[in-house]
């Protein structure tokens, strides 16, 4: 029976198509592109080539190019103007509410990028706590310790949590420390993607959960 539910934030709390969504990236690029002394181009594409063996940005530059400053990164990548890419999602607080579990944020971006989203839509009730790259030491999905970490923390017993994501690595992350995900997937582009234990459960929005939980 599932009494607990895990939320990434990015893409999965607010559609993919939201344009924060396309400004996050090229601020991280940007980022790149400034802090190895490279062009944007070729930031681009090391980090498209980086990336892969790593759970976040950030981890990647920290572990390969030695960036102790954490911070610049992170408020670079979140400036306090990026609420104004989100969209407005009618019934999205109803629906929150209406599922009547305790609910946790796990996130790859930091803490205060997390609030500040769940303030906008007026949410930040629905959830006991936010668990963000900072909070996992710069090692977060798919690292095994960033789920770990948060059942613990929250008493969520694995065998009765739900985990929400919209990226099949780090799905496919929870899946291997035994838990039980659900992928995000808004425009049906990872319906090959070959799990850890077969073919996942998927859905296009969350507004999809309370008949999701009615059918488990």
């Amino acid at each position: 029976m599932i009494k607990y539910l895990i939320f990434d934030l990015d893409n999965t709390i607010y559609p993919s198509t939201a344009l924060i969504n396309q400004n996050i990236p090229q601020r991280m690029i940007s980022f790149v592109a400034k802090f190895l002394d490279i062009s944007f181009q070729d930031a681009k594409l090391l980090r498209s080539q980086r990336l892969p063996h790593y759970g976040s940005t950030l981890e990647w530059l920290s572990t390969e190019h030695n960036l102790k400053n954490y911070n610049d990164f992170l408020l670079f990548v979140h400036p306090e103007e990026e609420i104004n890419e989100l969209p407005q999602i009618s019934g999205l607080r109803e629906l929150l509410t209406s599922i009547n579990l305790q609910k946790a944020i796990l996130t790859n971006g930091p803490k205060f990028h997390a609030e500040r989203v769940l303030d906008f839509y007026n949410i930040s009730d629905c959830f006991t706590n936010i668990y963000g790259i900072v909070e996992n030491n710069l090692k977060g999905k798919p690292h095994p310790e960033s789920y770990l970490n948060l059942l613990q923390k929250e008493n969520f017993i694995l065998e009765e949590t739900l985990f929400f994501d919209d990226h099949p690595k780090y799905v496919s992350g929870f899946m291997n420390v035994g838990g039980f995900s659900i992928l995000v997937d808004r425009n049906l582009e990872f319906q090959d993607y070959k799990f850890p234990k077969g073919k996942m459960k998927s859905i296009q929005s969350i507004f999809e959960i309370p008949d999701l939980l009615k059918n488990l």
